[in-house]
């Protein structure tokens, strides 16, 4: 078994297990930095970013692999690269040779098995932003919560109002819910998604998106990625009209429009023979050479695959990308599509970077358009935003000795750094980030948590503002309003006082004044050890209109038990935070599959297998259904 699908296995077995604060990925990656210090071990595992006992049972193999050890010998060119779109398929098979005998050469060099970089997978985050809007919905009734205005993100929970969209990820099946008020009626399933892309034990459906009268679900397997479109004209009559099989586990994807942008990472594991066994396939035919781009420099055989899908014509492409590239996180604007990479010298001084790609889309077509690289990896996807054909984004750089810092660039639409600030929080890194317009927020935590401002409206020179410490950190940043920015994250003492963890934190920042933030409320509920609110904006529910701010948690109860909650608050600036429910989920749910919604005045609160209906201002349960 390869190494890549057994950390996949691993990470996936171990995905319906919730976990305690004690075990989350920010827990036990401080414990890890704490000993890298010492031991001089700098990467950062991927399946840190993933939480649950995956990263319990992954510390083990890393440590037997020896990855922790930062064996490497890999000399990375980090000067700026550019891309070429292959002449050829013989040039494709010509940059795997060529990587292979590097391998080879560095094996021999290590005396021992070197071990692949494994892909991230989908990113993690928060928040909705362009400009200085404020995300808003169409119609009375919650929407996914995106990163851009106009781009949507799919999730496991969608409605429109009139039917919610229920998606149980394990069992591969969609059921599809009249609501009307309190009333609940199953109107009908869509099962057997994930025999789409082949069976597979480990096959998972990832999310879907609803688009006028069209339903996309997306499954992986691991090998491929399944698109599959159906027309929900009927609700009692879902009618399958296409399909599209694309080669690759599954990254991320978006719609725009009527367009549908499905992005994979396809591995080429052993060394081919045939032209089908390094080239991607879609819907059984490989791409193009001349849809294939080649990075000067290339050190893997990965391939990032980026194409479009239209929901009216959903059994063909529209268009279709790759790059000899890795993928981690994902940031689409209006505009473009930025995707980036983890890398590692572990030679260097300063041994992490990033490598970024930009294509640009539109109604479908999507053109490379640039390839650059950064010091420094990034938290996620709201590490990045643009404006103005600028990208701007923060960093976190370590170093071999163990220590760390960070920086924020804005790179031109060449991905050329033109602006930079450095050496920002040593020994911290980023938990969390939020542009708005003219202004970058963004926290850094190892005792305190310093909230930066940056103003960025001169590209060249970035300056920052101010930055307010505090105990704690916040994990999600949200703006509330204009004046008013909402964070999520976790509250922990001072190092003289034991630096225990205290609780789930909710801020409120009053950003009137970039140069001068203060926190003006903060509510700390020391039962609540766990929500998925913290890895995941798609797990969060805000609403400043509605006055709402829902997500689920584990509870620890005074009698040594775990209890799951869904639980809403409201904020009011005289009063600050306040409880408006507790509402009780399913006790054998995984709470990362639970999200709240409403429409119009009532709450619904949805597992993979049930949804319960609230009146809207008392939050009294008047309905429910199961499955």
């Amino acid at each position: 078994m390869k190494q890549n699908e057994l950390l996949e296995k691993i990470r996936k077995s171990a995905d319906n297990i919730p976990v305690p604060h004690k075990l989350s990925p920010d827990h036990i990656l401080d414990g890890l930095e704490d000993v890298a210090k010492e031991k001089k071990s700098k990467k950062r595992p991927y399946w840190l970013r993933y939480g649950g006992v995956a990263a319990a049972a992954g510390l083990a193999l890393f440590v037997t692999l020896g990855i922790l050890s930062g064996q490497s010998s890999r000399n990375i060119s980090r000067e700026s690269r550019s891309s070429y779109a292959a002449e050829s398929y013989e040039d494709i098979y010509k940059e795997i040779r060529k990587i292979e005998k590097q391998r080879k050469e560095e094996l021999a060099a290590a005396g021992g098995e070197m071990v692949e970089e494994t892909a991230a997978g989908a990113e993690t985050g928060a928040e909705t932003c362009v400009e200085t809007e404020i995300s808003k919905g169409t119609g009375d009734y919650s929407q996914t919560n995106i990163q851009v205005q106009g781009v949507d993100e799919g999730d496991i929970v969608k409605t429109d109002g009139s039917y919610i969209y229920s998606l149980d990820p394990g069992e591969g099946c969609l059921t599809i819910v009249a609501a009307d008020k309190e009333k609940l009626k199953k109107e009908s399933q869509i099962q057997g998604i994930l025999e789409e892309n082949g069976s597979s034990e480990f096959g998972i459906v990832q999310e879907f998106y609803i688009w006028e009268n069209k339903l996309s679900v997306l499954a992986t397997n691991g090998e491929t990625t399944a698109a599959v479109t159906y027309d929900i004209s009927d609700k009692a009559r879902p009618v399958k009209i296409g399909k599209v099989i694309q080669e690759g586990q599954y990254l991320s994807s978006r719609r725009s429009g009527d367009y549908l942008y499905v992005f994979t990472e396809r591995w080429t594991y052993e060394k081919p023979r045939k032209m089908k066994e390094y080239i991607p396939e879609i819907n059984g035919e490989i791409m193009a050479y001349q849809d294939i781009y080649l990075p000067d420099h290339v050190d893997h055989t990965s391939f990032l695959i980026c194409s479009s899908i239209d929901l009216n014509a959903p059994s063909e492409t529209t268009d279709q990308k790759a790059v000899m590239a890795r993928g981690d996180n994902l940031y689409v604007s209006t505009d473009n599509i930025y995707i980036s990479a983890e890398k590692y010298d572990y030679q260097a001084s300063q041994y992490n970077y990033t490598e970024l790609i930009r294509f640009s889309y539109n109604d479908g077509k999507i053109v490379y358009q640039a390839h650059g690289l950064i010091d420094g990896t990034m938290l996620n996807q709201f590490s990045m935003d643009e404006k103005d054909g600028f990208l701007r984004l923060v960093a976190t750089l370590h170093y071999s000795k163990g220590e760390s810092t960070n920086s924020l660039y804005i790179l031109d639409p060449q991905l050329e750094v033109v602006g930079k600030i450095e050496n920002l929080a040593p020994g911290e890194r980023i938990y969390s980030a939020r542009f708005m317009g003219n202004t970058g927020y963004f926290v850094t935590y190892r005792e305190t948590d310093p909230l930066f401002s940056a103003d960025l409206s001169d590209p060249q020179n970035p300056v920052i503002l101010g930055q307010l410490k505090i105990p704690g950190f916040s994990q999600y940043l949200h703006f509330w309003s204009q004046d008013l920015l909402f964070g999520l994250g976790q509250e922990y003492g001072l190092p003289e006082e034991g630096g225990n963890f205290k609780g789930l934190k909710m801020s409120m920042f009053d950003i009137s004044k970039p140069a001068d933030v203060k926190e003006i409320d903060k509510l700390v509920v020391k039962e609540y050890e766990n929500t998925p609110a913290w890895y995941s904006h798609k797990a969060i529910l805000i609403s400043p209109e509605k006055n709402l701010i829902g997500f689920a948690v584990n509870k620890y109860l005074p009698d040594r038990t775990w209890s799951n909650e869904y639980v809403i608050y409201g904020y009011d600036k005289n009063n600050g935070f306040y409880k408006k429910a507790e509402l009780p989920c399913s006790q054998g749910e995984n709470i990362q599959f639970v999200r709240g919604l409403y429409i119009g005045d009532y709450f619904y609160v949805t597992g993979r297998r049930e949804i319960q209906a609230f009146t809207g201002q008392d939050f009294q349960k008047c309905g429910s259904l199961t499955w």
